[in-house]
């Protein structure tokens, strides 16, 4: 017995180490894993923003904040439109395939926590026209999409035709409407979430600028119609959205890593700490003048894949020695605030002199025109245009071009495998560290 004991005394102290080191070789690469997901936001990298004037900011590793993954009230909200046509079966198959990936993750994967954190735009304003406004407050809990959608999508083509005897059916862009439905063929299209801009279908210029103009309408008009009245009995003439988006069909989108993305850029610029004015009753109703109101202030924003003279092509393509910028936006995805893009497809953007054989490239220099329109306005706050942009080496918010729906697929299911990957593991490290 006297040796039985001496012996289990002998391999106790091993058998505790064997324990330790057991313990720390499986939960060691998932603590890390959790510090990494939880302490810092690591897409392939860094952020980038620039100011006009100022050079750019090196890349930095931003805290994560500790709120959940769900939309809340004061984050920034966005339409997007996603540039597509009828030209090919593949377009079609394309935009099926989009519905089934990015636009549907937060209903597929988060439906516990934000299911309608992406909607159809179609969807949310046949929501608010339905409803009530005597009996139905704008935010009230009926209204499902607008308390949870934080983007509105729609997919864009070029519909116009000669069978309604459209005057317009050979332009390929139309910006003196002032009204929204102006900008529509007479026609649905056969897909619900598709719209029909009056213009010949192109893929050169016009339906991007057609676009800003539509959709600064539609926020206007929407805006007018619901303006709803506070509790001391004043109006609260707000945007439901902040900033509208142009993409690719062939741009496949991260949507949580893109909201993550532009919360920190707004947090990194200080825009959240920016107090709102109320602007005066004489003031001439702009967009700008509205979004003013807000709580947070979004205005000249002007974001997305930046790229200068030299990453155009100069001197070896002409046009690039046209821009009047210091930096555009890639095609593959670019947003600007409301203010911006009412700007830009309005008469009060000099468009002629500004007008490059390129659209990308000009439209930046339609944004970049807007510092000296603004100093020119009694009533427009004078402002430099805020650039937030990341480098083309990172990335991880949006993949293009992705032409191929097969591609898209095979690109996506590898982010949603990564995505199932670390939800695993984030929970597995928390429980470990609850025992």
């Amino acid at each position: 017995m006297t040796t039985t004991n001496s012996k289990r005394s002998t391999f106790r102290p091993f058998r505790i180490f064997l324990a330790i080191l057991l313990l720390l070789v499986t939960t060691l690469p998932v603590i890390h894993f959790h510090r990494l997901e939880k302490g810092s936001i690591n897409l392939n990298g860094g952020f980038i923003a620039t100011h006009i004037g100022s050079d750019p900011l090196p890349p930095i590793h931003v805290q994560s904040s500790s709120k959940s993954s769900s939309f809340t009230p004061g984050d920034p909200r966005f339409v997007l439109g996603i540039m597509s046509h009828d030209q090919y079966k593949q377009e079609i198959d394309r935009r099926a395939t989009i519905r089934s990936t990015y636009l549907s993750f937060f209903s597929k994967y988060e439906a516990s926590i934000s299911p309608n954190r992406i909607c159809a735009l179609k969807d949310l304003i046949l929501e608010a026209n339905n409803s009530n406004n005597d009996s139905v407050r704008m935010m009230d809990d009926s209204k499902i999409l607008w308390n949870q959608c934080q983007l509105a999508y729609t997919f864009v083509v070029g519909g116009a035709t000669t069978v309604d005897n459209n005057p317009s059916w050979n332009r390929t862009e139309l910006l003196e409407p002032t009204v929204s439905s102006e900008l529509l063929t007479r026609t649905l299209h056969s897909e619900s979430d598709v719209i029909s801009l009056n213009i010949q279908e192109n893929g050169k210029f016009g339906k991007s600028p057609t676009w800003f103009r539509y959709a600064t309408l539609l926020l206007k008009e929407f805006s007018e119609k619901h303006d709803q009245q506070q509790d001391d009995g004043s109006e609260n003439n707000f945007l439901p959205f902040d900033y509208i988006i142009k993409t690719d069909s062939d741009t496949l989108i991260i949507p949580k890593r893109f909201f993550k993305w532009v919360e920190e850029q707004e947090q990194r610029k200080g825009l959240k700490n920016q107090t709102s004015t109320v602007v005066d009753s004489d003031t001439p109703q702009t967009l700008e003048s509205l979004s003013l109101k807000s709580q947070v202030v979004r205005q000249a924003i002007y974001g997305g894949s930046a790229f200068d003279k030299q990453m155009c092509g100069f001197p070896s393509h002409e046009h690039c020695a046209l821009l009047q910028t210091p930096v555009f936006m890639g095609g593959a995805l670019y947003f600007v605030s409301i203010d911006l893009a009412d700007y830009i497809s309005s008469h009060r953007c000099p468009r002629t002199e500004l007008f490059i054989p390129h659209e990308d490239m000009t439209m930046g220099n339609y944004v970049h025109s807007y510092e000296a329109y603004s100093l020119q306005q009694e009533y427009v706050t004078p402002r430099k245009v805020v650039r937030m942009s990341y480098p083309k080496a990172y990335l991880s918010i949006w993949i293009h071009p992705v032409k191929n729906p097969k591609h898209m697929k095979g690109k996506w299911r590898k982010y949603i495998a990564q995505y199932k990957k670390r939800k695993r593991t984030t929970k597995e490290a928390r429980t470990i560290q609850g025992r």
